[in-house]
């Protein structure tokens, strides 16, 4: 875990530095300084001007703000494509190419889209499925599981060397979502980490993954929200997004009661897979007639070459063109 005890306002702060004067301003300086023991002045609006015999010193260059590009994001005019990977999955996005292949195909279908709308400048993200439901118990009976700190600390890496944003999206098990959260709080003080919650893998006490659907309610996610919300205020932070994946109407049964907040922008994500008739059917329900804030759309890629078969989800592929068609057009596509 880390924490970043930076902010905003501190690392955009310019140093000032000092000018020469003339001989009797210099003399005269270099008393006062004597006399006071004072090492540093503030400098007015009229300030000291050098002679022209002086010689300025040079200014330090300020550092960058290494975060400069999130501060500078707007949704919804800027458009997220979002890449998501479960650990240890041997096919999807993350899992079928190395580093550099992920950029490099990131690249392209980011170039697909800014090609067919120009207007809406794309920011790519990674996101990582931690905690992902496991088929056992494991640790506290929650039958999720978090990756490896090691595993975590690589893609957030890698999508802050990028200009990328990092989500977790969480699939909680038995777990309770608040102590989850603990986990995740220390990694979202940094700008670009973002978070995304699963209701499908939110499950009772005697659910078991992949064979009971889960779901949550809106008096667990607005204090996600609320937390979210004081996280940004307190440590001067841009705004935080919060994905909801929803593919049934059960998975959240209040949607209606989820109170979005100043600082926090919440994107429903319509999840589920299918034809192009059968996803954009869902997609009406979720971010048109039951939306929260922020339109989302998922889609399943086909099978990569080369890895172990696995079904293919989405048939036919829909294309940028056809996303770009849907009503309301989508804040975010996440590809999977």
């Amino acid at each position: 875990m880390f924490v970043f005890g930076w902010t905003k306002h501190a690392q955009k702060k310019s140093a000032s530095g000092w000018q020469s004067v003339g001989l009797f301003g210099s003399l005269l300086l270099c008393s006062l300084l004597i006399l006071t023991g004072c090492a540093r002045r503030e400098q007015t609006a009229q300030g000291y001007k050098p002679s022209k015999a002086g010689v300025s010193r040079p200014q330090p260059t300020p550092t960058p703000d290494p975060f400069d590009w999130v501060w500078s994001m707007r949704i919804p005019e800027d458009r997220l494509l979002l890449y998501y990977y479960i650990p240890g999955a041997p096919w999807g996005f993350l899992g079928s190419y190395n580093d550099q292949g992920v950029l490099a195909q990131a690249k392209k279908q980011s170039d697909a889209y800014e090609k067919l709308d120009p207007s809406h400048p794309v920011i790519s993200g990674l996101d990582i499925a931690s905690p992902v439901v496991i088929g056992e118990p494991g640790p506290g009976g929650y039958y999720s599981a978090f990756s490896s700190p090691k595993l975590i600390q690589h893609y957030i890496d890698l999508a802050t060397q990028n200009h990328m944003l990092f989500f977790f999206d969480m699939q909680i098990g038995r777990a309770p979502l608040l102590k989850e959260m603990e986990t995740i709080w220390p990694y979202l003080e940094q700008p670009n980490v973002e978070l995304a919650l699963d209701p499908e893998f939110a499950l009772d006490s005697h659910g078991i993954p992949d064979v009971n659907l889960g779901h949550m309610t809106a008096a667990e996610i607005n204090p996600v929200i609320d937390g979210l919300a004081l996280l940004v205020k307190e440590n001067e932070l841009p705004p935080k997004m919060l994905v909801i994946h929803q593919w049934q109407e059960s998975m959240l049964p209040d949607w209606y009661n989820i109170r979005p907040k100043y600082g926090v922008q919440v994107l429903t994500c319509s999840d589920g897979f299918g034809t192009p008739g059968q996803k954009i059917a869902d997609y009406r329900v979720f971010d048109d007639e039951r939306l929260i804030q922020y339109p989302a759309f998922k889609l399943f890629y086909p099978n990569f070459p080369g890895t172990s078969p696995h079904p293919t989800l989405d048939e036919p592929f829909m294309s940028p063109e056809d996303v770009l068609k849907l009503n309301p057009v989508p804040v975010m596509i996440m590809y999977q």
